[in-house]
């Protein structure tokens, strides 16, 4: 697999897991929430993403289907994050399943704060009406690019 994009990890003043999303030396996206830098990686048409922390580095590809146990474990109290990233990957967020009535949202504000040139696919549905609502809830877990 060819692999551009990498994840890596930090923790905010609150010892929160941040997801920091980049491709090369150039930072994307960082976010407490799992599910938008998995939606930015489909906006992305991303096949892979490495995993990077500390001593530890992997690549996986996407949609993400199962680590195993010691990679979980290299990255230590990241990993609940992973977990849950690597359960997002598998949710198609342009046709999601009726259950998931925040994938729209996660993947638009995904959009919102890439660069306009990584973006492959857009929603090809209409934005809903409380939009900016819903992205300004949504910029308190954003931490790059600083809103």
């Amino acid at each position: 697999m060819q692999n551009k994009f990498q994840i890596s990890f930090y923790e905010n003043s609150q010892g929160v897991t941040v997801g920091s999303l980049s491709i090369g030396s150039q930072k994307l996206l960082d976010t407490t929430h799992p599910a938008t830098i998995a939606y930015a990686l489909q906006a992305m048409n991303a096949e892979s993403v490495e995993i990077t922390h500390e001593f530890t580095c992997f690549e996986i590809p996407l949609p993400g289907v199962m680590l195993m146990s010691h990679q979980l474990e290299s990255l230590g109290q990241h990993a609940h994050w992973v977990s849950h990233f690597m359960m997002f990957s598998q949710i198609d967020s342009f046709n999601p399943p009726a259950i998931d009535d925040r994938a729209d949202i996660h993947l638009r504000t995904a959009i919102h704060f890439l660069p306009k040139g990584m973006v492959k696919r857009k929603p090809t549905s209409a934005k809903p009406q409380d939009w900016r609502k819903k992205l300004n809830f949504r910029k308190g877990f954003i931490y790059f690019p600083f809103c």
